[in-house]
């Protein structure tokens, strides 16, 4: 009876803290733009392969690297606007990281999108316990775009203590993957000419595709 009383004032406890942060939880989903995925496509199918890996409840982290161009972006914009991401998770949080990056600016990019109280001047190990305290317990999905270099993510924002989280991340380097200890690795190859085709129209508009135009494209 004691044991089960505690537990129960855990909660209350981390309910209380949440409710100090932000009030409730944004839409689990904040959909962004992203080009159109044809089916069958090789894109397709590292979209589909990461959502199946995602499944898995023994599998926590995922990375997809590849260089310059193959459409990494373009298969995180697409798994993030998947139909089956929203069913699965509490919340997905999308962070483009860029070059100049640190860790307060992936905290402050976390918050917002949790549409937390950022008032006043923290530092990391608090902005870090603040964000735990919101997802604890939560199923939650972080997006990493464009990682440059390795990111400690229990210091960014304690997720080894989020159980029900998972990360994909994109990256052009494969071993920054796996120093972020991404339990499977994704290679996004050179689309074939069809594709990349497909992709500059996506891009740029279906009304370039004069004949002139699409041998340029070339």
């Amino acid at each position: 009876m004691a044991k089960k009383h505690n537990q129960v004032q855990s909660l209350l406890g981390r309910h209380d803290k949440r409710r100090l942060w932000t009030e409730e939880l944004p839409e689990p989903v904040r959909k962004i733009h992203a080009p159109k995925i044809e089916d069958n496509s090789s894109l397709h199918k590292v979209v589909e392969d990461v959502v199946s890996f995602l499944e898995d409840e023994q599998i926590r982290r995922i990375g997809i690297w590849g260089t310059v161009g193959t459409g990494k972006t373009t298969v995180m914009q697409n798994l993030n606007n998947h139909q089956d991401i929203a069913k699965m998770f509490d919340i997905v949080i999308w962070v483009t990281v860029s070059k100049e990056w640190s860790i307060k600016q992936l905290q402050d990019a976390i918050m917002q999108r949790l549409k937390m109280n950022m008032e006043g001047t923290v530092s990391i190990v608090e902005n870090s316990q603040r964000i735990y305290e919101v997802l604890g317990g939560r199923k939650c999905l972080i997006l990493l775009d464009d990682v440059y270099d390795f990111i400690d993510l229990h210091e960014v924002m304690g997720i080894d203590d989020i159980q029900e989280s998972k990360v994909v991340l994109a990256s052009r380097i494969r071993n920054i993957c796996k120093d972020m200890e991404a339990d499977e690795l994704i290679n996004v190859k050179p689309l074939s000419e069809y594709e990349a085709l497909n992709m500059f129209k996506q891009k740029f508009g279906w009304s370039i595709c004069s004949q002139q135009i699409e041998q340029v494209a070339d």
